[in-house]
């Protein structure tokens, strides 16, 4: 266990990485080093690895409130953060290379109040989790954001705390694991043909790239894009840098909307693990599309599952 005997003191922090020595393991990077810096890295790491399994990025304001909360750490300006992010993601990098598998860069989840992405200072993990992606402003905020989704779809973040032996907890002290989000009674399961109404709206969306031009440059999409495992995808969207798949849902169904969140997360998987079977770099996105306002229960859903949504009834 990572705890301080007394408070940390503010020091001047450094902002330039720091090389690698080629024969330091991951523990060795974790354990060593007694500046601001490193001992704030091996305190953050866990409440990262919480946020992550609870599938939620945190700003660095908020990290600062956790670290003085439950450390006693005292808050310092925003741009220090980026230090002990970059150790950690350092830490992390050996740990890829001894386990033999990426692991997404779990700094990636440390994120500016306003841009909800990383800053700059997590690129050089960024261009390591997606070699031969141009980092251009679009580029770089598709990439932080399919950077954040793998870390929330990684399976071992458990073993990761393990690893170094930190402790985890259940929920942040704010209550944010306040609970199960209750499903709406009865989910649908999809039986016959599609409705005239799903049709419309998926051609619709097909034709209408610019609707979705926060996510890419995109041409016409095609429709029923058949994935790997033979499932169907409403629409698809792609260049050669980006894939973006698009969930339809033309009803105003609580439950029809509530599967197709979960449709998203099982698309986003799907896709990412083609582009990989491929051997292609590629920002994997989804989104659900409705024509109605969801209800509170679905936009709480959207936000614990981290999937984004639209309404695209103002532009039709």
């Amino acid at each position: 266990m990572h705890k301080m005997s007394a408070p940390l003191p503010i020091f001047a922090c450094t902002l330039r990485k720091a090389r690698l020595l080629p024969m330091q393991s991951a523990r060795d990077i974790f354990l060593s080093g007694d500046t601001w810096s490193s001992r704030v890295a091996r305190l953050m790491i866990g409440l990262l690895i919480e946020k992550a399994i609870e599938g939620d990025r945190i700003t660095y304001g908020k990290m600062a409130q956790l670290l003085q909360k439950r450390h006693r750490v005292p808050a310092a300006h925003a741009a220090c953060y980026g230090r002990p992010a970059g150790i950690i993601g350092d830490v992390l990098l050996a740990l890829s290379n001894e386990w033999g598998e990426a692991i997404p860069p779990l700094n990636a989840i440390l994120v500016n109040q306003q841009t909800k992405v990383s800053g700059s200072g997590a690129n050089y993990y960024l261009q390591r989790f997606r070699p031969g992606i141009r980092l251009t402003p679009l580029q770089r905020h598709e990439l932080a954001e399919d950077a954040i989704d793998a870390v929330f779809d990684y399976p071992k973040l458990r073993q990761i705390a393990d690893h170094f032996n930190i402790p985890l907890r259940r929920a942040d002290p704010d209550g944010n694991f306040s609970g199960p989000i209750e499903p709406p009674i009865n989910i649908p399961r999809r039986t016959g043909g599609e409705g005239e109404a799903h049709k419309s709206l998926k051609y619709w969306v097909m034709h209408n790239p610019k609707v979705f031009r926060k996510y890419g440059h995109f041409r016409i999409g095609r429709t029923e894009f058949r994935t790997e495992s033979g499932d169907e995808i409403d629409v698809l969207f792609e260049n050669d840098r980006s894939w973006l798949g698009v969930e339809v849902k033309a009803s105003n169904n609580e439950a029809e909307m509530w599967r197709g969140m979960f449709q998203c997360i099982k698309y986003r998987a799907l896709m990412r693990a083609m582009c990989s079977q491929r051997n292609q770099a590629r920002v994997i996105q989804s989104i659900l599309v409705v024509e109605f306002h969801p209800t509170n229960k679905i936009k709480q859903l959207a936000k614990r599952l981290n999937v984004q949504w639209i309404n695209v009834a103002r532009f039709r």
